[in-house]
């Protein structure tokens, strides 16, 4: 109870609770609500019917609630969900679904079969789409599908695509899902080889990790040493990193050296020339 006690103390819970003045005993009651109603082991529940059973509000536990605040942080600290996840993560974790329509995967040259899209235009694949969809099976030679974390990546190669061909591309919008990284693990089975890429830092090298992992045959794209002391150089200011908490790069261990060594975090924004280069040759870099 002590060590529970310390870790709603750490990351603001209490102090949360405090600030809620008077209405702090609804709050706790709100909360404790929501956590004991949470499925069991092996059912899963709809975020918004959840809060409207247990709140009489289907929107109780959107984004920006102190409820939704305080159920979180009270599960990080019992150890049911990971300190700092993404909301959707989050609540995945417990059994309860964020929702499918919101989110997904956002797609340029690559769609579902029986999909008829325009060429160069870009589209979302929500998680609805996601959970069921077929992928084509990749023609012969297989062409590369490129995922980035970043919007602004996918949006140069979308300007690009007006006027050129370039490589279809896949972008996460931050870390991506369970359910898009078995989507992504889907489309490489059908036979499409995948290269990956984020930012420098701890969250970006982490879900490149978990691609590389359960994509099959996945490659990282422009994720070496020399790629991120370059990004660096080109950075007019970028935020520290810890040394006790620089992330691993299984794939190139001398990156996390570097990368403790500078204690400094990179993004794919500073390499747009060199990841537009291999989007309209369609074929990565992965040295």
């Amino acid at each position: 109870m002590d060590n529970l006690w310390a870790s709603l103390r750490r990351n603001g819970w209490v102090a949360r609770l405090h600030a809620a003045g008077g209405e702090a005993p609804f709050l706790l009651d709100a909360v404790c609500s929501v956590v004991l109603a949470l499925p069991s082991p092996g059912r899963r529940a709809d975020r918004r019917v959840l809060a409207n059973t247990v709140l009489h509000d289907p929107h109780g536990l959107d984004d920006g609630s102190r409820v939704t605040g305080l159920v979180l942080g009270l599960l990080s600290a019992l150890g049911d969900v990971p300190t700092g996840e993404r909301h959707r993560r989050a609540w995945n974790l417990v059994g309860v679904d964020y929702d499918d329509l919101t989110g997904g995967l956002v797609s340029l040259g690559v769609h579902p079969v029986g999909w008829s899209v325009p060429i160069g235009s870009v589209l979302t694949l929500p998680p609805r789409e996601l959970a069921r969809c077929i992928w084509p099976s990749a023609p012969d030679p297989a062409p590369w599908v490129f995922v980035t974390e970043n919007p602004s990546v996918l949006a140069m190669a979308a300007d690009a695509a007006v006027n050129q061909q370039v490589g279809k591309m896949l972008c996460t919008v931050g870390t991506p899902s369970e359910l898009e990284v078995h989507a992504i693990a889907r489309l490489a089975r059908a036979g499409w080889r995948v290269a990956v890429r984020a930012d420098f830092d701890m969250a970006g090298l982490a879900h490149v990790e978990t691609l590389l992992t359960s994509v099959p045959g996945a490659v990282p794209w422009r994720m070496g040493v020399a790629d991120y002391l370059l990004s660096l150089d080109r950075a007019a200011e970028a935020p520290e990193i810890p040394d006790t908490a620089a992330p691993t790069s299984s794939w190139c261990p001398e990156l996390t050296a570097s990368i403790r060594a500078h204690g400094r975090a990179a993004y794919e924004e500073t390499l747009h020339d060199e990841l537009l280069h291999d989007l309209l040759r369609g074929t990565p870099d992965t040295k």
